[in-house]
C-alpha cells in the first residue's frame, strides 16, 4: 500500500481532496499506517480538504 500511496500521489498534482475509504480495510500494518499519515499531512499543508471513511467498531 505504501508504494502505491506514493506513485498516486507522483502522478495527481492538482486535486482538491483526498478521500481515503478504507472501510473495507481490516487491518493496516504500520508502513501503510505511516505513508497514509504522510499523504494526509501533505494534503493538509497544501489547503486540500481530507475525507476519511474507515470502518465502524462491531462489538
Amino acid at each position: 500500500m505504501n508504494a502505491a500511496i506514493s506513485r498516486e500521489q507522483a502522478v495527481v498534482k492538482n486535486y482538491e481532496a483526498l478521500i481515503l475509504d478504507l472501510r473495507d480495510v481490516p487491518l493496516l500494518a504500520v508502513t501503510s499506517s505511516l505513508a497514509i499519515e504522510n499523504a494526509i499531512k501533505d494534503a493538509c499543508n497544501q489547503g486540500r480538504h481530507v475525507l476519511y471513511c474507515g470502518r465502524c467498531r462491531q462489538d
